[in-house]
C-alpha cells in the first residue's frame, strides 16, 4: 500500500489527504520495540537499574521521535492515525 495513497473522513467535507499508512505502520512497530525494552528493564531485569541506563532508555525515545519521517512527524492537519502516533 502506497503512503500516497488519499484517506479521507467519512461524511466530512475535508480534502483528502495523503494516508502515510505504511510510514505510520512502521514508525508504530518501531515504538512497541522501543516499549518492550522499557518494560523488560523494569520487570525482568539483567542488569541493576542505574541512572545512566534510563538516560539510555530515554534517550532512545528522543532519537525515535527525532527520526521520524516528514510525513508523520507534522501534526497540522494530520490524518488521526499519524495524530495517535504522536
Amino acid at each position: 500500500m502506497s503512503d500516497d495513497a488519499p484517506w479521507s473522513a467519512y461524511e466530512m467535507d475535508i480534502p483528502d489527504r495523503p494516508g502515510v499508512r505504511a510510514t505510520t505502520f512502521s514508525r508504530c512497530a518501531a515504538l512497541s520495540k522501543l516499549i518492550n525494552s522499557t518494560l523488560v528493564m523494569f520487570f525482568a531485569p539483567v542488569v541493576p537499574m542505574s541512572g545512566a541506563l534510563l538516560l539510555a532508555e530515554y534517550e532512545k525515545y528522543l532519537d525515535w521521535y527525532r527520526n521520524l519521517p516528514a510525513k508523520v512527524a507534522n501534526t497540522r492537519n494530520a490524518v488521526p492515525h499519524v495524530i495517535s502516533l504522536q
